[in-house]
């Protein structure tokens, strides 16, 4: 049926993302044929191939996200799946993740080890396909959890069996593992850990998948737990969920005022509101490829607006990507884009009601979890602070009011239970003659190889930079493509080699910032 269901998507144009946790590890036994089961891995090559087989529109095949969580006793097959000799053959419709949890990162800190469970054995009483350990999130220490736990008691009197709970703990999870032989052994963290970076440096896959924070924040967690991903990674969603997504383009508001660049908030504002209703009516207007899609979707209508442009925007405003006033307003950015987004859907919620799923007690406001800017700096050790001039210009910023936000929430109600998501806009960045979502550039000049030959290619606000220096010249822009950066160039202006920073020069530190900014 997963195989059916994934065939007719990918032939509608759609991709999609699983989680193979479930499934049984490699040389367990199946009672009901005394066979013996070849793994989940085994089971993505025939995904693979299908996927192969099914061209997108004639034009391009689909694409998957493929999730096994760290606990399982084939997690080693797994990791190095796409590496080593492997790379480049096996599983070419995929991208891999390990879904990860806080306590095997807190094991990698210590050397310390961790069980691998056959999930098959920690099977849910008088469920047919529900295991203990692929339905644990979070743990019993914190505080959320215990309201929860300690809500459900005084709705039954205080006797709840763990089945029917909102939440399964990884506590109790990892208990009734080992109580059950569940556990087929123990392995080094950091030696597991180890194995996914040199994947991920070999080949780019696999990536990680931060489980418990992922749930954690999830604003609608009552539904159940989210295990897996789209095939980009930035919409963890519940089964049969899809993502709705569109992009605003940063760069088109930076506007000039007493000959100064600055920011048009108020268009910017405008805009997201104007893009929220869409994506909005997306959810009815489109057309689903199988049932249980346009359920799920109907359900808690999530939509997710993100962004494009940004490395573009702060060229214009003359700010480095690798600098903190950029992470700053990457914060600022973020923070205002979720508020209106949030507001309007408030608004829409007042004429055309609530997504059906919506409870005003049980959802969560992810801007109660978030993380203070100087929290995150100090994170990674960085004393520097963002200057009078970034803070000048998202002054606006400051005065957006999220205690009356969440006021108006619970007394209108909500029509999408999430709003935002920064994809990676690969395709639609190139349509819209911008840099992609919150990447700094990939180079100011190379060349592109399509279909119908190979393009020089330059960034065209690189070029204009050029133009006022009268260095657009051939003999330089062959130059620069070269290397696709000017950083180490001491014949480019000083002006240009600081605002004109490309990926490659980027310290990996300010990679993680601006990822993490957004995503708070």
């Amino acid at each position: 049926d997963a195989l059916r269901a994934m065939a007719v998507v990918h032939q509608q144009g759609g991709g999609t993302g699983f989680d193979f946790s479930e499934l049984r590890p490699k040389g367990d036994i199946v009672a009901s044929t005394a066979g013996v089961a070849s793994g989940p891995v085994s089971f993505m090559r025939i995904f693979d191939v299908s996927t192969d087989v099914v061209k997108q529109g004639g034009k391009r095949r689909g694409a998957n996200m493929g999730v096994m969580h760290v606990w399982h006793p084939d997690i080693e097959d797994f990791i190095r799946a796409k590496s080593g000799q492997l790379k480049d053959t096996q599983l070419q419709n995929f991208n891999i993740s390990v879904g990860t949890y806080d306590y095997f990162m807190q094991a990698v800190e210590r050397s310390d080890v961790v069980p691998l469970v056959n999930p098959r054995r920690t099977k849910i009483p008088g469920k047919d396909w529900e295991y203990y350990v692929s339905k644990a999130r979070d743990y019993i220490s914190e505080d959320w959890v215990q309201e929860v736990i300690l809500s459900e008691l005084e709705e039954h009197n205080g006797v709840v069996s763990l089945d029917e709970s909102k939440i399964i703990t990884v506590d109790e999870a990892l208990v009734i593992a080992e109580k059950e032989g569940a556990i087929t052994q123990w392995v080094n963290a950091r030696t597991l850990f180890d194995e996914i970076v040199k994947g991920a440096w070999d080949s780019g896959d696999p990536g990680l998948l931060f489980i418990d924070t992922i749930n954690r924040r999830h604003p609608t967690w009552y539904l159940g737990k989210i295990n897996s991903t789209n095939p980009c990674g930035e919409e963890p969603l519940l089964p049969w969920e899809s993502c709705n997504l569109g992009s605003i383009n940063l760069e088109n508001f930076v506007v000039e005022k007493d000959g100064k660049p600055t920011i048009d908030w108020e268009g910017l504002a405008y805009t997201i509101r104007y893009a929220i209703r869409l994506l909005d009516n997306v959810i009815d207007a489109n057309r689903y490829p199988l049932k249980q899609i346009e359920e799920a979707t109907k359900r808690t209508r999530k939509v997710g607006l993100g962004v494009m442009g940004l490395a573009r925007m702060l060229i214009k405003l003359g700010i480095p990507y690798d600098s903190i006033d950029a992470v700053y307003l990457s914060y600022q950015l973020a923070k205002f884009v979720f508020y209106h987004s949030f507001k309007e859907s408030i608004e829409i919620a007042k004429e055309k009601g609530s997504f059906p799923a919506y409870d005003p007690k049980l959802y969560k406001d992810i801007w109660e979890s978030a993380k203070q800017f100087d929290e995150i700096l100090e994170i990674v050790s960085q004393s520097q602070k963002p200057s009078d001039y970034v803070k000048k210009l998202t002054t606006v910023v400051d005065k957006l009011d999220f205690d009356k936000l969440k006021e108006e929430r619970i007394k209108y109600g909500l029509r999408n239970a999430t709003v935002v998501s920064v994809a990676p806009t690969g395709t639609i960045s190139i349509i819209a003659g911008t840099s992609s979502s919150i990447e700094p550039l990939f180079a100011l000049a190379f060349i592109r190889s399509v279909a119908v030959g190979k393009f020089m290619e330059i960034d065209p606000l690189f070029l204009e930079y050029l133009r006022k220096y009268e260095l657009d010249t051939p003999e330089v822009v062959k130059k620069v493509a070269e290397t696709g950066m000017i950083g180490d160039n001491p014949f480019m202006p000083k002006t240009m080699r600081k605002i004109f920073r490309t990926a490659h020069e980027v310290a990996p530190e300010f990679h993680l910032l601006h990822q993490a900014v957004w995503q708070q």
